[in-house]
């Protein structure tokens, strides 16, 4: 007869690797009856993340893994026994792809990275069809099981058990006590609602996503499901089809049925899709409304940690997303006896120290219509705003009082955007007798999209280089104005509310999430959470597996100014050993703190010179302000050396001038001086 007692002590350890852009993940199921000594019984890695910024998925990965090696430093011959890939967008294979086909790099172990982290002919699950993986060059040693005729169903990850069919009806597998890691979806379909039709046309990439939960067999109300994840997601499969089955599993053992099946609530959910509005918000009526509450994963699953894992692309996690979350976790943290709900990240979100506001689409206010609505009801018209801030939703109301203002900036910018294109000429090429030819194109329907996203983007960086400048000349006369006026004004109000966008969600991020917002320095952040019979326990590493995470708090005066520009409660600068890349992606000069910063460093250069002597050096100190990813403490002080001087004297020594001594202005610099002074009316922006 089985009984607990007979069983082994489990737990599982999940490690979420902060990879550049996409997912990868590590799960180990560890026998802990031993707790002095925790063996590894089984252990698969998921999806593989992909390279960005200066920095390789494939470097992360040896970090996470070294990490883990020292957690488990008397079991450091474990391996793993799968490959999973939840969907064959290269963000989720590439960087473990790469280490496996032999690139070269240094790892704890040495030798080959799959004789020293993978067993002998390990298996490959892919939610995707196999064929999608042809040309990829997977080492031939890996197994493959795709999702044909439902075979991923029901299959516990760990093992390779069918613990329940593609019905939903569980197996005679599933021990009581040990947790299982079971694919409840693939390739568009979910658990309870099999398919067997092949080849499926009607999905897209991320829906045909393995969706997977871990979950404690049990009965009598002992059952339990720890984590879901999704992969990029398949939104109205999740809620419309799986959530129902959960809900019916939790209602079963609630009635002593033995159940052994996952169930309704579920302590950590991952954001499909890294936080992307697509995926949480999937499922919309046609006038784009917000949808009820129970329309979404979120409230059906009810997670108490909720965790994202988003790169440096597509705004994510999106701000539409988070002013949800935001509302989902302030609503639970109210409730009577509620856990202390949260949300936690393998990166700090970029967005919050990029150039002009980007990063943020605006567009998505119309995701948010309902609920914001919903919130400016709790204020009171008659009371003063002032009394209606206090409330929990003070900071909702705050966006939510400008919806329309954001919504026409929007349309506004789109309609501008749109006849810039129109303006656009493109020559394409012709075939005649006598050779090729070009001729000129002007309908935006015959423009490649590559070629009007590269124009688009080349005057957006123009207007960002220059957002201080009028349109009036040195004199004062009014010129004639430019042919991009109409588009430069939309733009530059559209970034205005990015900007009061970002200041707002700075203090709402604080509030739900225990990471910082990291302005400079290493973002990467490695997650750990560990379920087993006492729940959850959680860890937030540096990408190397320090813990803490090293801080080296900015001085008072700046973290005082930063703490204005943003609105946040704590400034922090976080340092690790990595290499000089991680850390000069993130060195965003653009932001008031580091603005300061090298508005300092040029200062004390011009105070050893006696001032600026030349045109030429005005036009230095532009170009230094606008070099993105320039760390100021590389910077080597007044000496100059190269082409920029002789003999590694100061520039004005080089010229004849004598070091200290003021020198005259030129007609030059007095109009680069009135026109400065014109630009810092504007203040549109740090």
């Amino acid at each position: 007869m089985e009984t607990e007692q007979s069983e082994p002590k489990w737990k599982v350890d999940n490690w979420q690797i902060p990879v550049p852009v996409g997912d990868c993940s590590v799960h180990l199921l560890v026998d802990v009856s031993d707790p002095a000594n925790p063996q590894i019984k089984k252990a698969f890695i998921m999806d593989g993340g992909k390279s960005a910024g200066g920095v390789t998925a494939e470097d992360q990965i040896v970090l996470a893994l070294a990490a883990i090696d020292k957690q488990y430093s008397k079991q450091t011959d474990w391996k793993f026994d799968a490959w999973v890939v939840t969907h064959w967008d290269k963000d989720h294979y590439d960087g473990v792809l790469q280490l496996c086909k032999g690139r070269a790099i240094e790892h704890a172990r040495g030798g080959e990275f799959m004789d020293a982290y993978f067993h002998d002919h390990p298996t490959l699950f892919c939610g995707g069809p196999k064929e999608q993986a042809e040309g990829l060059n997977i080492p031939q040693d890996f197994v493959i099981r795709g999702p044909e005729k439902n075979q991923l169903l029901g299959l516990d990850l760990f093992t390779s058990d069918r613990i329940f069919t593609a019905e939903g009806k569980p197996l005679a597998n599933s021990k009581l006590n040990q947790p299982r890691f079971c694919v409840v979806g693939a390739n568009g379909v979910v658990v309870s609602k099999p398919d067997d039709s092949w080849p499926k046309t009607n999905i897209s990439k991320n829906e045909q996503s393995i969706l997977a939960v871990v979950f404690w067999p049990g009965k009598g109300g002992k059952g339990r499901t720890s984590y879901f994840t999704g992969g990029d997601g398949n939104p109205a499969a999740e809620v419309e089809c799986l959530a129902p089955w959960l809900n019916e599993n939790a209602n079963r053992n609630k009635n002593d049925v033995d159940c052994r099946l996952p169930q309704t609530p579920v302590n950590m959910l991952k954001l499909d899709h890294h936080g992307s509005s697509t995926e949480m918000f999937a499922l919309l009526d046609e006038s784009k409304a917000f949808p009820k509450k129970t329309r979404t994963l979120l409230e059906v699953l009810q997670p108490v940690n909720l965790l994202v894992t988003p790169g440096n692309q597509y705004g994510h996690p999106t701000w539409d997303v988070l002013y949800f979350l935001y509302d989902y976790i302030m609503e639970r943290r109210l409730a009577p006896d509620s856990e202390k709900v949260q949300l936690v990240s393998t990166r700090s979100p970029y967005w919050f120290n990029t150039e002009g506001g980007t990063g943020l689409n605006l567009g998505h206010i119309s995701f948010l219509n309902n609920l914001m609505e919903e919130h400016l009801k709790h204020v009171d018209k008659n009371e003063e705003k002032a009394n209606a801030k206090e409330t929990h939703h003070s900071m909702q109301y705050f966006l939510a009082e400008q919806k329309e203002t954001i919504r026409e900036a929007f349309e506004t910018y789109q309609r501008m955007y749109e006849k810039f294109k129109d303006r656009l000429e493109i020559y394409v090429k012709k075939k005649a007798q006598t050779g090729e030819s070009k001729i000129p194109k002007t309908k935006s329907e015959e423009k490649p999209y590559r070629y009007v996203q590269q124009e688009v983007a080349k005057n957006i960086r123009q207007m960002r280089a220059d957002l201080h400048m009028t349109y009036k000349d040195d004199a004062g006369d009014d010129e004639e104005e430019p042919e991009m006026d109409g588009f430069r004004t939309a733009f530059i109000e559209l970034m205005e509310l990015q900007f009061q966008i970002r200041d707002i969600l700075a203090p709402m991020w604080r509030a739900m999430c225990p990471q910082e917002i990291i302005l400079c320095g290493n973002p990467f952040w490695l997650v750990r959470f560990v379920f087993d019979d006492a729940g959850t326990k959680m860890e937030l590493l540096s990408d190397e597996g320090e813990d803490p995470k090293p801080i080296d708090k900015v001085d008072k005066t700046k973290a005082k100014e930063a703490k204005e520009e943003l609105k946040i409660k704590d400034v922090v600068k976080l340092d690790t050993k990595k290499q000089k890349a991680a850390m000069k992606i993130e060195l965003n000069v653009g932001h008031p703190l580091l603005l300061r910063e090298v508005k300092e460093l040029e200062k004390k250069k011009k105070d050893s010179r006696g001032g600026k002597e030349t045109e030429e050096d005005d036009k230095r100190e532009t170009r230094s302000k606008s070099a993105l990813a320039r760390d100021p403490k590389d910077d080597k002080g007044d000496k100059m050396t190269g082409g920029g001087g002789i003999g590694g004297r100061t520039r004005s020594q080089s010229r004849g001038g004598r070091p200290g001594s003021p020198q005259p202005r030129t007609k030059s610099e007095e109009k680069e001086k009135e026109r400065s002074a014109k630009k810092d009316k504007l203040q549109l922006g740090p």
